[in-house]
């Protein structure tokens, strides 16, 4: 028991007797804060020229690494950075100091997507247009290329049936080379006195270099085509006109025959007027009609008063080389049918492809269709009178044509109505490997109706229109008459579509599709009425 008692007496004494509870002062310990370094900050200031976009810029921590990424919108190219060798669309950035950047884009340069054929068929005018051809001239367009003088009194009107798209300078886009009509305040109507050449330098991204030549043509309204008429290597114009188109006006206007026009690499133009009979064009066509490496031309008249009787028949100029040619009569039969068709052949539209596969130019060409049946004059009948359709020559080894080597497209009326035909078409839209004929026509020049004659691979058409189209015409409440219709791929999905070419505009007349175009699906079409 006195151990037990021992041991907490003696912890008691050691503890109150600790010789540092009451003299030692408390130490004070001081803390010592290290300042966090100060990290600069840069600004990343990102731009991009016309046509792209570029990912956003900002402020960064000095030595960040930013990645930045071009955008080309399109019918543009990424062409590079400004101030950097990298090609690349994405480009990383590493940030020392405030930086600047700016993303280069460039036109994409024109690329044909027009549709393919055989080598015969591409020496044709038809098909050099639609090979070099972008997308038609809107009516808006057409308004804002007219050109006036101060006063008003003088004005230059455009007009897309008389323009052609090439690109005369190779610089990789197109440029656009056009017949101006001229009107005067003291002149009734246009076609009395001389329009105007001219180019417009890359029209189609929005060049604005114009080049304008004088010309002594009062009129266009025939055919603008290309071919390289002379074996140069370089595309000239071939320039069909209705001269004397305002005869009833003033009688004494001069008919005026083919003209072929050379445009160099710096836009100078030469005129060379062909010394063969001239004719009333409304339409031309040119080819390789002999089979020699050289572009040939035919002509047929556009009923016009007091036209030459030398002009009633159609005509052929075959190129013997250096812009001589020799003219003959088209037809071997000509002096067996001259005396029953007093009045000739007219046409307003004629073409030159090969249908049947054969390596020959057949002539496709043709005035009223469908419903029409005309009253006849025995002092003035006509060869279109007595074949009131569209028509087939047939082309041979010899580069002839006869009327009894000829066939008549006479299922053609799905309309019930009188048709004029202003132009044609070739296509394989059923890609059974024959050629297939899209005409184009109107109704008193007012509006356009659209043709699909399937090619029966025997010489013979059946118009297949109703079953292939959704909407294939329109009198005047969306869009005007149409000249050309081209098959071109123009929504990129490896199938041929149908776009107008030439439209009769003059401006303004009605609110007219921007965008007006046929899908191909699957061997249909389908109408897309759009604007940009």
């Amino acid at each position: 028991m006195k151990k037990l008692l021992f041991i907490p007496i003696l912890l008691f004494v050691l503890f109150s007797c600790s010789p540092d509870e009451d003299t030692q002062a408390p130490t004070n310990t001081a803390q010592t804060t290290t300042p966090e370094p100060v990290v600069a900050q840069y600004t990343l200031t990102i731009t991009a020229s016309d046509g792209g976009s570029v990912t956003d810029g900002g402020t960064f921590d000095d030595g960040t690494e930013v990645t930045i990424t071009a955008t080309p919108d399109e019918g543009y190219e990424f062409a590079g950075w400004e101030g950097s060798d990298s090609d690349s669309n994405s480009l990383t950035v590493t940030l020392n100091g405030n930086t600047n950047v700016q993303a280069i884009f460039q036109r994409l340069p024109f690329v044909s997507r027009s549709e393919r054929y055989s080598s015969i068929n591409e020496t044709t005018g038809y098909f050099n247009k639609q090979n070099n051809f972008l997308r038609y001239i809107t009516d808006a367009e057409e308004i804002n290329l007219r050109q006036s003088s101060s006063d008003g009194c003088i004005r230059h009107w455009f007009s897309g049936t008389d323009a052609v798209s090439y690109d005369f300078n190779n610089d990789g886009y197109l440029d656009v080379f056009a017949f101006l009509y001229k009107w005067e305040c003291n002149l009734p109507y246009t076609g009395l006195t001389s329009g105007k050449f001219v180019i417009y330098e890359n029209y189609f991204i929005g060049g604005d270099v114009v080049h304008e030549f004088d010309t002594n043509f009062l009129y266009g309204a025939g055919n603008v085509l290309l071919n390289d008429m002379n074996n140069d290597g370089r595309m000239d114009i071939v320039f069909y006109s209705n001269n004397r188109h305002e005869y009833n006006y003033d009688s004494s206007l001069e008919v005026r025959d083919i003209s072929i026009f050379e445009v160099s690499n710096e836009f100078e133009v030469t005129q060379i007027d062909l010394p063969t009979t001239p004719y009333d064009f409304h339409s031309g066509a040119t080819g390789d009609i002999d089979g020699d490496g050289d572009i040939d031309m035919i002509k047929f008249k556009v009923g016009m008063p007091g036209a030459d009787q030398n002009t009633f028949f159609p005509k052929v100029l075959i190129n013997n080389g250096g812009y001589n040619f020799e003219e003959r009569e088209l037809l071997t039969n000509k002096s067996e049918i001259e005396g029953l068709y007093t009045g000739g052949w007219n046409s307003t539209s004629y073409h030159l492809f090969d249908l049947n596969g054969d390596g020959y130019l057949d002539i496709i060409t043709g005035q009223d269709f469908g419903s029409f049946n005309p009253e006849i004059n025995a002092n003035n009948f006509t060869f279109h009178e007595d074949y009131p359709q569209i028509v087939v020559l047939w082309g041979n080894s010899e580069g002839n044509y006869s009327t009894e080597n000829i066939t008549v497209i006479e299922d053609s009326n799905y309309l019930d109505d009188i048709q004029i035909l202003l132009g044609q078409a070739f296509t394989d839209f059923d890609q059974d490997g024959d050629i297939d004929i899209i005409a184009v026509s109107t109704q008193e020049y007012a509006g356009f109706a659209l043709n699909l004659f399937k090619n029966n691979g025997d010489k013979t058409f059946t118009d297949v229109t109703e079953e292939v189209f959704d909407i294939s015409h329109d009198y005047h409440t969306f869009f005007l008459e149409v000249y050309d219709i081209y098959t071109v791929d123009k929504d990129g999905d490896g199938d041929y579509d149908l776009v107008p070419g030439n439209t009769g505009s003059w401006g303004g007349q009605i609110d007219t599709i921007d965008n007006l175009w046929w899908e191909n699906t699957g061997g249909n079409y389908s109408i897309r009425k759009e604007d940009y």
